[in-house]
């Protein structure tokens, strides 16, 4: 008799974190990195990987437009937050927090925090392919302005407030589709 074959995994999770809450995990981070791109990346038009080299002269200005805009804390933001709605949705599906699943995503969440600086340099290509060198140091003036400062202040604060409209519409949204495409089966 053959024994079970388990499945493997991407990440060693807990084994407290049960698979049925693989769903709402996939769906807190979607929610929070679709909320995150709206709020860290206002400017980038496209998701596709950039399809033409930049010169160093322009992707130094993309870099010096995303510390402007003070991307590194919005990606500590987001990645906090994304985090913090996994666990919470693992703890709630499984009906408690143990502090072993706690020491977990707050040791992944420090872990990829501290490695926001990745995921800046994976942004600034987007930057310098979309913007001049002119325009990105337009833009770079503009997020060192008093107004570009208070945006910039703003938007983790914006984004938590508008963060529960974006979720309910989120999951509205997503009931709807998916009856409309099981109506179509």
């Amino acid at each position: 008799m053959k024994a079970a074959v388990r499945p493997r995994r991407f990440v060693n999770l807990p084994v407290s974190l049960a698979p049925q809450t693989l769903r709402q995990a996939w769906l807190a981070f979607l929610y929070v990195f679709v909320t995150g791109l709206v709020c860290l990346n206002p400017l980038v038009s496209s998701a596709q990987q950039p399809d033409q080299t930049v010169d160093a002269i322009r992707l130094e200005a993309a870099r010096k437009l995303l510390a402007a805009m003070n991307a590194s804390s919005g990606v500590k933001d987001a990645i906090a937050t994304m985090i913090g709605a996994v666990e919470a949705s693992s703890a709630k599906e499984s009906q408690h927090s143990s502090p072993s699943v706690h020491r977990y995503f707050d040791e992944l969440r420090i872990k990829l925090q501290q490695r926001d600086n990745e995921l800046i340099e994976l942004l600034a290509p987007y930057y310098a392919r979309e913007f001049s060198v002119s325009e990105l140091n337009e833009l770079i003036a503009f997020y060192k302005s008093p107004i570009g400062q208070k945006l910039t202040s703003s938007q983790a604060e914006l984004a938590k407030e508008s963060a529960p409209v974006i979720k309910t519409w989120f999951a509205a949204t997503t009931k709807q589709i998916e009856r409309d495409m099981n109506d179509k089966k």
